[in-house]
């Protein structure tokens, strides 16, 4: 068959439904006039059973969490008592017999840091709260292991980045033990292992998107926190976390341009690179011989401009994308 183009020979290629026909209309390839026959001769009623069923739990499951959420607000007080308590642990246990479902599942997880947070405003246990967070992580893990859903298997490395800057901000950077860039780069490397880990081992469990995309950005926003760290206490950005950033945009810019294409990665390190720019260049104007007046006003032009070039860098990016798609 001959089409015009092919993006719609993609959407021949499909499976018939109803959302394809719909895409064909648009395309100008199904005549308007054709569209109810054509949706007739594809209709399934046991789809839309099935559609509707998961419309009804979705609703059910909506349902749930909002009942649960005004509990909270009309009575939260409740949830200070050994009775809210002992309803979170029967909630949890609900949650533990429907897993099945996404909702529920998710549900379970932050029941799990419920169960964690309130014994000490019940009991008065007197814990620090990264010590909490620990326990949430090590329940989490526990919790994800017969998981196969992406969002659950990324709480745990979510809830341990969450309990040791905690740890950091509470123990190791007032005891002046580590300084805060070195203390932010090396949660930023803890994830890069996470990330070269996942790159190096292709495993089918983690082979989704966002096991990729959530250690490099936790490992950009650690950078840019050792970098704003360094800015606000020692009045500039220190060597250490400049040669950090840079290094981490070169080798991510290389990595993920040349060996392993991502595109999400690529726009991500655009917006890193922009940030720890604008830091270096505000560092940059303080040493000129300008008033404060002149040095804001000419970092805010210049900022512009910076960011104008990373949106242009974008564009760009996508349009290269785009036609090499289209040249495909």
């Amino acid at each position: 068959m001959i089409v015009p183009d092919k993006k719609t020979e993609a959407y021949l290629n499909k499976t018939a439904g109803m959302e394809n026909i719909v895409r064909l209309c648009r395309a100008g390839v199904l005549i308007p006039t054709d569209f109810l026959k054509a949706a007739f001769l594809c209709r399934s009623d046991k789809r839309w059973l099935e559609e509707g069923r998961k419309g009804l739990f979705r609703l059910s499951e909506l349902s749930f969490c909002m009942a649960v959420l005004f509990l909270v607000v009309s009575e939260w007080r409740f949830l200070y008592t050994v009775q809210g308590y002992v309803l979170l642990v029967l909630s949890f246990l609900v949650c533990a017999c429907m897993r099945k479902f996404a909702m529920i599942e998710f549900a379970g997880a932050f029941l799990i840091g419920a169960m964690v947070f309130l014994p000490d405003m019940v009991f008065g246990t007197n814990t620090f709260l990264y010590e909490q967070f620990f326990l949430w992580f090590f329940l989490a893990l526990l919790w994800a292991l017969p998981s196969r859903r992406t969002g659950i298997l990324l709480m745990p490395l979510i809830i341990l980045n969450a309990a040791i800057a905690l740890y950091g901000v509470q123990f190791v950077l007032p005891s002046f033990r580590m300084g805060i860039v070195s203390f932010c780069v090396l949660l930023s490397v803890m994830n890069m292992g996470v990330l070269a880990i996942r790159e190096k081992n292709d495993f089918r469990l983690f082979s989704a998107p966002a096991f990729r995309f959530v250690p490099f950005t936790l490992s950009c926003l650690f950078l840019l926190a050792g970098a704003g760290g360094s800015f606000l206490f020692q009045g500039g950005i220190s060597v250490w976390a400049f040669v950090c950033c840079l290094v981490f945009t070169l080798s991510g810019g290389v990595f993920y341009l040349f060996r392993r294409f991502d595109r999400h990665i690529c726009r991500l390190l655009i917006c890193f690179c922009a940030l720890w720019g604008s830091l270096l260049l505000y560092q940059g104007i303080s040493l000129l011989p300008f008033s404060a007046q002149a040095g804001r006003s000419l970092f805010f032009c210049l900022e512009s401009l910076l960011v104008i070039a990373a949106a242009v860098s974008v564009h760009q990016f996508n349009t290269v994308l785009k036609g090499e798609k289209d040249g495909v």
